[in-house]
């Protein structure tokens, strides 16, 4: 009965054997409608995930779910795909891997890099990343991007989740060899066995490949790398495989399906660090291959799968892929998305995939010029270089496109507005030693003990925290000799022995920049001299010996006569890209994540504040300067704007008209110190 109700799903649905399998496959019994079933339960996870996270924590490996049935569905669609020639076979193969993919994929592409131009005032990245998807390349970007596929700017990307695709395309550019010289796709007697012996100790390096780059910091390269993924895809193989072998079939079809897919199910909902990842992925796949080789008529697993709702869903799955992330991604920009809109999103979402698979996908797979594979193939080509020169146009109007001109991406920026700049004066970049800190660059920027101007030195030291004042001070400051060498990735003024402590600490060579620094104090800086010095408070604060190393700064500059200034931290947004936070008519509801109260900054830095108030003890001629209010319109909102002044150049950098609210306090502060200095008494220590 239920194996009755599945074949009448497979009718009701409107679905053919050339929707998951071969054009040539018409006869229903090679068609299986459970399979579109899965699909569905793997979309249905992967949207959840992306509306919100926290709802179905796993949900993102919905997309390893799909994976996993690719592999089953190609190596299936080639078992008695036999051909007379080696060209006749591949040209077929990747004939109907166009026809199933590009034509939905050209549309979206050009229609969501249109959308996103008129909302995103810096569209360049995901114009690019659309761009690279036409190709399959898009992963490969992204990686080449040095992009977290689980960071929040991925939200503002419309073409991130493309990246699957890419991984996927890469797999099919090499599965059809290995079919071929397997003897499988000819229909070789052993062709099954050296097929097997062939895909499993690749899938093997595969998952250790994916195990070691996991393991060994390189979480992106396992991500997006088709040879990591390769693993996933050839399971969904090696299962039709072993289903080929009766004894093996007889004993994997014990088991019951509807159990292993409520234990698929609860995996997705299970939250996992980072180090599990691999535990989880394998688990998922794992799970995925036992629920396709236990599926058959009769069971309960089955009869759940095979509901025409399911069925139908799991049909426009992959339109419902590439559009799901455009809805979502364009209502970031715009309205946002709240439980009240999740309804007409989910719609939307729906009615385009729908359309998208009625009127592009079904269609254009059994148009006429597609008969043969070398004229598939000719017009795909010809409809690429189209696509490109569109997205190529749209790049260049991007300015005309966008609904609201005021926000530039000169604005997401700390550096000097272009209408102010004057070769050499961005101090703030020639200066920085980001990554790599090197002494050529040190000595270049602090130089010696001798003033350029006979004025007292203002020397600014610290993390990029400090950098984001630099040009600001030294437009503040310019009768003032104003030096500054910063350094980014969690170092800056710390203790040796908290080297290492932060994960992205190991980035920058902090120990060179300790001892640089040290050599400084005693070489170049004299007295009258005047250092400030600032951090991200939000990285510092896991040092458990950061206060010491402001005490010890604190003592040596007493030593050399030189007046100290310890800056705090301003607020940081809870979002990590002010934009979603930039005002418009078309987005009404900023986020939380935009605004925070100043008493719950000031909670935050509570540390901060004892911590350099403590250290002054060590110089009479020092100051703790608290500039975190000035950012503030009010002590309950302190967010991305002051007034009409869009404050952060990121979650946690000022922009640089905001570094200059700053920099005048600062300003003012120096000249005061300088000004009407304490007596010095006997400096402390040696």
């Amino acid at each position: 009965m239920q194996h009755s109700s599945c074949m009448n799903s497979l009718q009701a649905g409107m679905v053919s054997a050339s929707e998951t399998s071969r054009p040539e496959e018409k006869t229903a019994s090679r068609y299986r409608p459970d399979i579109d079933g899965l699909r569905a339960v793997a979309i249905i996870a992967v949207i959840i995930n992306h509306f919100n996270d926290r709802l179905l924590p796993s949900g993102y490996l919905g997309v390893d779910i799909f994976f996993v049935i690719s592999g089953f569905v190609i190596t299936s669609s080639l078992a008695t795909h036999a051909k007379e020639s080696f060209a006749d076979f591949f040209l077929g193969f990747y004939a109907r891997r166009v026809k199933r993919l590009l034509p939905a994929l050209i549309v979206f592409v050009l229609i969501s890099a249109f959308l996103i131009c008129l909302f995103d005032p810096d569209p360049g990245v995901s114009l690019r990343t659309g761009t690279a998807s036409l190709f399959g390349l898009s992963n490969l970007f992204l990686l080449q991007q040095a992009v977290d596929y689980f960071a929040e700017s991925t939200d503002l990307n419309i073409f991130t989740h493309t990246w699957s695709l890419g991984v996927e395309e890469q797999f099919y550019l090499a599965f059809p060899f290995l079919i071929w010289f397997s003897g499988f796709g000819r229909a070789r007697i052993g062709g099954h066995r050296k097929l097997f012996l062939l895909i499993a100790p690749l899938a093997l390096i595969s998952w250790l490949a994916f195990h070691w780059l996991n393991g060994h910091e390189q979480p992106a390269s396992a991500f997006y790398l088709m040879p990591a993924r390769f693993w996933e895809l050839a399971a969904g193989c090696l299962i039709f495989l072993l289903l080929k072998h009766a004894r093996l079939k007889a004993l994997l079809q014990r088991l019951p399906p509807l159990p292993v897919l409520g234990l698929l199910v609860a995996t997705l909902f299970s939250a996992h660090l980072p180090y599990t990842t691999v535990r989880v992925t394998t688990i998922v796949v794992l799970l995925s291959c036992l629920l396709i080789a236990s599926l058959r008529a009769d069971t309960a697993g089955q009869a759940l799968l095979c509901r025409p709702a399911l069925v139908n869903l799991g049909l426009i799955s992959y339109s419902l892929y590439l559009w799901h992330w455009t809805v979502l991604c364009l209502s970031r920009w715009t309205i946002g998305i709240h439980i009240w809109t999740a309804p007409f999103q989910l719609a939307l979402m729906l009615a385009l995939a729908i359309a998208s698979h009625r009127w592009l996908e079904r269609p254009l797979r059994r148009a006429r010029w597609s008969k043969r594979a070398w004229a598939t193939i000719a017009y795909a080509g010809a409809a690429l270089l189209g696509a490109t020169g569109l997205m190529a146009g749209m790049a260049n109007a991007a300015e005309f496109l966008s609904l609201d001109r005021r926000y530039s991406p000169s604005l997401f920026t700390n550096n000097r507005d272009t209408a102010e700049a004057k070769p050499g004066q961005d101090q703030q970049s020639m200066c920085s030693a980001g990554s790599h800190v090197t002494r050529e660059l040190f000595d270049r920027c602090l130089g010696n003990g001798a003033s350029s101007n006979g004025t007292p030195k203002v020397i600014i030291l610290g993390d990029s925290h400090a950098g984001h004042y630099v040009n600001a001070i030294v437009r503040a400051l310019p009768e003032m000799d104003v030096r500054n060498f910063n350094v980014g990735w969690a170092c800056g003024v710390i203790d040796k022995r908290d080297i290492g402590i932060h994960e992205l600490s190991g980035l920058v060579n902090c120990a060179d920049y300790v001892d640089l620094v040290d050599g400084m104090l005693a070489k170049v800086v004299q007295a009258g001299d005047l250092l400030i010095v600032g951090h991200r408070w939000e990285e510092k604060r896991r040092f458990p010996h950061q206060a010491e190393a402001l005490q010890r700064l604190a003592l040596k500059t007493a030593q050399r006569h030189a007046y100290l200034l310890l800056l705090d931290d301003v607020g940081e947004l809870k979002t990590s890209n002010p934009l979603f936070c930039v005002r418009s008519p078309w987005r009404p509801f900023p986020p939380a994540s935009c605004n925070q109260s100043l008493a719950s900054i000031n909670k935050g830095q509570a540390e901060l504040d004892k911590a350099s108030r403590t250290a002054l003890q060590n110089n009479p001629n020092s100051f703790y300067l608290s500039l975190r209010k000035l950012y503030c319109e009010t002590t309950e909102s302190c967010g991305a704007y002051l007034g009409k002044q869009l404050v952060y150049a990121d979650g946690n950098h000022l922009t640089y008209q905001a570094s200059q609210i700053g920099a005048s306090a600062i300003g003012a502060r120096v000249r005061n110190m300088i000004a009407h200095p304490k007596p010095w008494t006997a400096s402390p220590g040696p």
